[in-house]
């Protein structure tokens, strides 16, 4: 009975000793495991945040090469009618000028664009009709002999005035159109200002082939001392790569390009990496470019790290003292549990920026969010944002009329132009079709009158190209704030409906505040 109870202690000793051991092999395994599972769940989360920023990088370039493209056809339009609307005047002063004076309709000619016109912007050419003889070239457009006529193309913006056997072709140059909107777009990228890191700058095209000297910096808002260097192929990164020529390289043969490149931060030994997008504007051989330090992408990965960190060490420590007993079945669950945990984590940080595709305001699933948030904010603090819905008016009408893709252009016309004149912690949301709802924090009743005034004003004045045609849109609008009594946010968008409704069926092209 001694030897069997002596045995039976040595097994139940050994089945322990297994036991233990096994749990911890098992539990280390497991633990192991977790953190390998965590480490490739947050290198996916790096990749996803990189793949997220550099859409934001593309699109943020994309849309201000689409603001160029919009200002400096509208400047070349604008110049066109002045053009035009002082061609008689242009004519009756030379007829004036020559009775007057007894010289001749060239002179005439000259002394209107020299010494009477308001606008300093003409480049004008006086010749001959009949023998080709120029008399007056401002802007080398010919030569001494020109024979081009008047139906050849000098001048961005251009008309014609004959007195007589005398023809004065003139207008606005392109050099003029591209120095105007050169000053806008360097103006619009020291103004614009980014949350997490980004920053913008602008170069120009001097060699395409590349070498010292083959692009000049002209706007740097971050490197202001940098604005007009003169930059080269040959410059190395701290790691020895010729970025500048990867650039050119790339823009070359795509008209567009991502790189990576590595610096010295500002007064420190700290080596940091960045990544650029870059778009050539061919026509004016402008590099528009927009970087992110790599760091700041990290910064928000490490965030969402620490945030999960504590979770992660419970969800270990209750699994490792169940898996004592059942570590087999729980390491299947858990595994399989932190999977659909870490899929989930993943497609909440898909989510988090969701912006409509077309129009570029935000979308609806994200407007609910903001709005519930909004709501509850509210509830807590009894501060109310003014909420506003926005339909454009016979929308139906500009898509039967003009088509489809004329509707898409006046979508993303209206939000451009209200998004101009909302303060930058507003929201546009699109609620859906020509349904818009805007979220405007911290603005009392008084100033809601004004900005709304603001808003209705800008879109009826501004001028939409599309289908080849001129179009003209106008906006109802209406207002509202939270109430106490309000169940959610539902209702508040319900009574902006309702302030809808009434800017509707009293004219259109108006707003009205529900109270």
């Amino acid at each position: 009975m001694a030897g069997n109870k002596k045995n039976a202690d040595s097994y139940r000793k050994l089945a322990l000793v297994f036991i233990v051991i096994t749990s911890v092999v098992c539990v280390s395994f497991f633990i192991f495991a977790v953190l390998r599972m965590q480490r490739v769940f947050y290198d996916q989360m790096y990749v996803t945040a990189l793949e997220t920023r550099k859409s934001y990088l593309y699109d943020t370039v994309n849309n201000l090469i689409r603001e160029i493209d919009i200002a400096r056809h509208e400047k070349t339009d604008s110049y066109q009618t002045v053009s035009e609307n002082i061609s008689p005047i242009v004519k009756q002063y030379a007829e004036r000028y020559v009775e007057a004076t007894g010289n001749t309709a060239a002179d005439g000619f000259a002394s209107y664009f020299d010494d009477v016109s308001e606008y300093d912007c003409w480049s004008y050419l006086v010749y001959n009709s009949e023998t080709g003889e120029v008399y007056y070239d401002v802007g080398h457009l010919a030569g001494s002999v020109y024979n081009g006529g008047t139906d050849k193309k000098l001048l961005a913006a251009q008309c014609n005035v004959t007195v007589g056997d005398t023809t004065c072709v003139y207008g606005v140059s392109e050099a003029y159109i591209t120095a105007l909107v050169q000053n806008e777009t360097q103006l619009k990228i020291k103004n614009l200002q980014f949350d997490d890191g980004e920053y913008m700058w602008m170069e120009k095209i001097r060699n395409v082939d590349g070498g010292d000297g083959f692009a000049v910096m002209l706007v740097h808002p971050s490197l202001p001392e940098m604005e007009g260097m003169l930059l080269s192929t040959e410059e190395k990164d701290e790691t020895g790569t010729r970025f500048r020529k990867d650039m050119l390289d790339g823009l070359n043969r795509d008209g567009e390009v991502f790189t990576t490149y590595f610096y010295r931060e500002y007064q420190s030994d700290l080596i940091s990496k960045k990544i650029s997008y870059a778009k050539l504007y061919p026509d004016y051989g402008w590099v528009i470019c927009i970087g992110i330090p790599v760091h700041y992408i990290m910064e928000d990965v490490k965030q969402v790290e620490a945030a999960n960190k504590s979770t992660v060490i419970k969800l270990t420590i209750v699994t490792t003292i169940l898996f004592v007993t059942v570590f087999g079945l729980c390491l299947y669950f858990l595994i399989k549990n932190d999977r659909q945990f870490y899929k989930i984590r993943e497609l909440d940080l898909r989510k988090e920026v969701e912006i409509d595709e077309l129009t570029k305001a935000n979308t609806r699933k994200y407007g609910n969010k903001l709005m519930q948030a909004k709501f509850n904010e509210f509830k807590a603090t009894g501060d109310s944002p003014a909420i506003m819905l926005l339909d454009v008016d016979k929308f139906k009408t500009v898509n039967d009329t003009y088509g489809h893709d004329a509707g898409d252009e006046v979508l993303k016309k209206v939000v451009r132009i209200m998004q101009k004149n909302m303060r930058t912690r507003d929201r546009l949301i699109r609620w859906g079709g020509d349904e818009f709802v805007g979220i405007f924090d911290g603005i009392s009743r008084e100033a809601l009158d004004e900005l709304a005034k603001k808003l209705v004003t800008a879109v009826s004045g501004m001028q939409i190209h599309a289908a080849d045609q001129e179009i003209n849109v106008t906006v109802s609008l209406g207002f509202t704030f939270f109430h106490m009594e309000d169940k959610d946010y539902t209702d508040a968008v319900k009574r902006a409906d309702e302030g809808l409704y009434q800017s509707k069926t009293g004219g259109r092209n108006r707003f009205n505040i529900a109270e």
